[in-house]
């Protein structure tokens, strides 16, 4: 398990989401590799906080689908593998390019510029190498984008997919993502809004979720 100092909470952030957002980036950045067992005791330690807080932390990442919690068995990070990553990339596309049109009705120059912000955000991380923060403002494009859209329903299901295709990507790319051009990659589908593009903008979120620059082609073609 990855040790080392913790940082102090901020003031008025709940203790128990600390912890959710620290295991959370060793999840996805591997620190806490797949199939890892994770001691509530251990973590409660090293916080220097109860387990009920830990255990407080550990359902949120459970929701999150990062962990698994086994009766009488103990609590477990989730496993990494293909399989599951190109099935939820493919609902992932189904969902975003199938609410576009919802998008466009209340897409308006406050939700551009929101958007613009965190791609300039997300550029700024990718300069600094952060690829953590990169996925962070990756979700927060989306997910902002989403709500426009107005299914509160299945945002969930959306949060969990980009959560699970982030962490797979990050796993498995090692040194060959070009994070600034993840960036750069969001513009074509800001473009299509602006531009009141609906058949475009829809062609453009299909074509960013399901290709991936450093596995290659478009990943759903052999279902084709």
């Amino acid at each position: 398990m990855a040790g080392g100092a913790v940082a102090a909470p901020k003031r008025g952030v709940k203790r128990s989401r600390t912890v959710y957002e620290d295991l959370q980036r060793e999840i996805m950045l591997g620190a806490l590799p797949p199939m890892a067992t994770i001691v509530e005791m251990d973590i409660a330690e090293r916080f220097a906080c109860s387990q009920s807080t830990v255990r407080e932390a550990l359902i949120a990442l459970s929701n999150d689908g990062l962990v698994e919690r086994r009766s009488h068995r103990g609590t477990f990070v989730a496993d990494a593998r293909a399989d599951d990553a190109h099935e939820l990339i493919r609902i992932r596309r189904d969902i975003e390019s199938r609410s576009m049109s919802r998008v466009l009705r209340r897409f308006g120059a406050l939700l551009k510029n929101e958007l613009v912000d965190i791609i300039e955000a997300m550029k700024s991380a990718a300069m600094q190498d952060d690829v953590y923060q990169v996925t962070i403002h990756d979700r927060a494009f989306h997910l902002n984008l989403f709500d426009a859209a107005d299914l509160p329903s299945v945002r969930p299901v959306l949060q969990r997919c980009l959560i699970h295709n982030h962490r797979f990507k990050i796993l498995n790319s090692g040194s060959q993502r070009d994070l600034y051009e993840t960036a750069v990659r969001h513009e074509a589908i800001l473009d299509a809004l602006t531009a009141g593009d609906a058949k475009g903008a829809t062609a453009a979120m299909a074509h960013h979720v399901t290709t991936i620059e450093e596995f290659g082609p478009d990943i759903t073609e052999e279902e084709e």
